[in-house]
C-alpha cells in the first residue's frame, strides 16, 4: 500500500504535462469566474431593475449554473467524437458571446439570456478530459488536484473582486472582464500540446453501471450539495449585508476577506489532516459535518449580526476543503476507461447543484420564507449528503 502511494508522488511532471495543466487549468478557472464572480452582486443588481423580483434574481443567479448542468454531458460526449478542441474553442466562443451580452444589457431579461448563453458553452468535461489525455496516469491526480484547487482560488478572488468591480465598474463592467478572460482563455487554448489520438468507445453513455458506483455516486452528491449550499447562501448574504449591517454593496468585499482569512484557520488544518490521516474518508465526513452546521447556524442566528459572522468563517473553513478535495477524490475512485464520463457527469451535478440552489432561494424569498429558510435548505441538503457518507459503504479503492 504504501509503495503505490508514495511512487506517484515521487514522480516529475514532464514540461508538456506542466503546460497542459497550467494553460487548461486558465481556461476552467475562467468558467468557474463566470459561476462565481456574479455572486456577491447580481441579486441585489436584478432586483434593482425595472420589474426585478426575488424570484427572478434567484433564477439569474443559478441560471449559468443550470445551463452548464445540463449541456455538460453532451458536450463531453461531441468531444469524445469530433475532438476536445473544437468542443472548448466553441465553448468559449458561447461564454464570450453571453459576456458580451451582459456588456450592454439593463434589463432583467437581458441579464438572464446572458448568463444562459454563457452557460451554454459547458466546456469543463472536455476540459478535464483533456488534462486527462494529455497527463500520465502517475501524475494525473496532481493535475487534477490543481483543478480543484483553482476553483477554491476562484471563489476567494470573486468574493474580493466582485464587489470592488461592481462599485468601481458596475455589473456591465464586471461582463467586460468576462469577456476579456475568455479572450485570453481562447488564446491560452493554442498553447496546449494536441492530445495523442486515441481509440474511444462509442458505447459509452452516462448510464454506464461502472460510473454509478457508490463511490462515485457519494462524489457527485457531494459536489451538487457544496455548490448548491453555495450558490443559495449567496442568493441571502448580500441581503444580509445590504439591509443587516447597511453596507454599501462596494464595501462588501471587505467583510468576505476578513471572514476568508480567518476561515484558514479551519481549511488548512482540515487539509493536513486529510492528508495525513490513516482513514481520511473521516476527515471528509468531519468537513461535512461541519459545512452543515455552518448553515444550520445561520438559520439558528435569525438576524444577529455575530452569528452570520462565525457561521460564514465556519461554511468558508469547510467549503474550501471540500472544494479542493473533491476533485482529487474523483480522479481516484474513477475507473481510467470511464474517467472522461465520470467526470462530465460530476460537471453536471456542481453546475446543477449550484443552479438549483441559487433558484430555490429565490423562489423561497420570493414566497416571503425569509433569509432562514434558504439556510435551512442549505443545512438539509449537506445533512442527507452526510447521511450517505455515514451509512453507505463506499469500498477502498
Amino acid at each position: 500500500m504504501t509503495a503505490q502511494v508514495e511512487t506517484p508522488l515521487k514522480l516529475q511532471m514532464l514540461p508538456a504535462e506542466r503546460r497542459a495543466t497550467a494553460a487548461l487549468t486558465g481556461i476552467y478557472a475562467t468558467r468557474i469566474l463566470g459561476l462565481f464572480l456574479l455572486l456577491p452582486v447580481l441579486d441585489l443588481y436584478v432586483r434593482s431593475l425595472p420589474g426585478g423580483s426575488q424570484r427572478l434574481a434567484g433564477f439569474a443567479v443559478g441560471a449559468y449554473a443550470l445551463t452548464q448542468g445540463l449541456l455538460q454531458i453532451p458536450a463531453g460526449r461531441l468531444s469524445d467524437r469530433i475532438g476536445r478542441r473544437p468542443v472548448i474553442a466553441g465553448g468559449l466562443i458561447l461564454f464570450i458571446l453571453g459576456s458580451i451580452v451582459g456588456m450592454f444589457t439593463h434589463t432583467v431579461s437581458g441579464v438572464i439570456a446572458a448568463r444562459i448563453l454563457q452557460g451554454a458553452g459547458a466546456i469543463s468535461s472536455a476540459v478535464t478530459a483533456l488534462v486527462a489525455d494529455l497527463t500520465r496516469p502517475q501524475v494525473r491526480t496532481r493535475a487534477m488536484a490543481v483543478i480543484g484547487i483553482s476553483i477554491g482560488v476562484c471563489f476567494i478572488i470573486s468574493l474580493l473582486a466582485g464587489p470592488a468591480l461592481d462599485g468601481a465598474f458596475g455589473i456591465n463592467g464586471i461582463f467586460t472582464c468576462m469577456a476579456a478572460l475568455g479572450v485570453a482563455s481562447m488564446a491560452a487554448l493554442y498553447c496546449v500540446p494536441e492530445p495523442p489520438a486515441a481509440k474511444r468507445s462509442l458505447r459509452d453513455s452516462a448510464l454506464t453501471p461502472a460510473l454509478w458506483k457508490t463511490p462515485l455516486l457519494l462524489t457527485y452528491t457531494g459536489i451538487f450539495s457544496v455548490h448548491f449550499s453555495l450558490t443559495a447562501t449567496f442568493v441571502a448574504v448580500p441581503q444580509i449585508l445590504k439591509d443587516s449591517l447597511h453596507l454599501d454593496v462596494a464595501v462588501h468585499w471587505r467583510v468576505y476577506a476578513v471572514v476568508f482569512m480567518i476561515s484558514l484557520l479551519i481549511t488548512v488544518p482540515l487539509l493536513r489532516l486529510f492528508e495525513k490521516s490513516e482513514n481520511p474518508r473521516r476527515i471528509t465526513q468531519l468537513g461535512v459535518l461541519m459545512l452543515s452546521l455552518a448553515l444550520f447556524w445561520m438559520f439558528v442566528a435569525a438576524g444577529r449580526v455575530s452569528g452570520y459572522y462565525v457561521g460564514l468563517t465556519a461554511f468558508f473553513g469547510a467549503f474550501n476543503f471540500l472544494e479542493a478535495q473533491l476533485p482529487a477524490r474523483l480522479s481516484l475512485v474513477a475507473d481510467p476507461s470511464s474517467r472522461g464520463a465520470a467526470m462530465g457527469i460530476f460537471a453536471t451535478a456542481q453546475f446543477i447543484g449550484a443552479g438549483v440552489g441559487g433558484t430555490l432561494a429565490g423562489l423561497l424569498l420570493n414566497a416571503g420564507f425569509g433569509i432562514g429558510a434558504v439556510f435551512a435548505a442549505a443545512a438539509a441538503v449537506v445533512a442527507i449528503w452526510l447521511s450517505c457518507l455515514l451509512y453507505l459503504h463506499e469500498r477502498d479503492v
